[in-house]
């Protein structure tokens, strides 16, 4: 049986096979989760970097079919203002860094400044966090992976997940989409 703490169902993604990639990766993380839960101290340090590896991808895919959408939805209505939809719909960025600063110049979350300055800088901390799997490259977090892959920044990517999937949801659903989108297991 797989750790599941909680069951989510959003509007808000353009692409199906995004859902359902969506859908599949939050699965395997509720296995990861569960072994997590049961594990001594020194496997739950190695399985935290797949773990915030597989969350920081959600948050990509997320982030992409948001920016897809906007650009290819155009009748469906994202609620932005046209300069900014124009300037999104002219960009044809899909980098992970590159989406998140086209989303944060732009605002897209519509967050208070407080809040949007956070989800933001935290996307691009997780980013780089994410870029890290790549072993032999330390880039600018160190050396030591055990340092990187912490349980700081494992709730870091949580909380990050969530504030993007409840703003997006709440700011920007497709009313009516639901029903085709698979539901999310949540494990934390």
């Amino acid at each position: 049986m797989t750790n599941v703490k909680r069951v989510i169902q959003v509007s808000f993604l353009a692409n199906y096979k995004t859902a359902d990639n969506i859908s599949f990766n939050f699965r395997i993380l509720c296995d990861l989760y569960q072994i997590y839960y049961h594990s001594s101290t020194i496997k739950k340090i190695r399985l935290r970097k797949p773990i915030i590896i597989l969350i920081v991808s959600i948050c990509e895919a997320i982030l992409y079919d948001f920016i897809f959408r906007i650009r290819k939805f155009t009748n469906e209505g994202v609620t932005l203002p046209k300069k900014t939809l124009q300037q999104i719909q002219s960009n044809n960025q899909i980098k992970f860094g590159r989406l998140i600063g086209i989303a944060q110049s732009n605002n897209v979350f519509q967050l208070p400044i407080t809040n949007s300055k956070s989800i933001y800088k935290d996307l691009t901390v997780l980013k780089e966090i994410r870029d890290r799997v790549h072993i032999q490259w330390p880039g600018n977090l160190g050396i030591d992976e055990s340092a990187i892959y912490t349980a700081a920044n494992m709730k870091l990517a949580e909380d990050t997940l969530d504030l993007l999937i409840s703003t997006i949801e709440k700011n920007h659903p497709r009313p009516g989409k639901a029903k085709f989108i698979p539901k999310f297991n949540i494990p934390w």
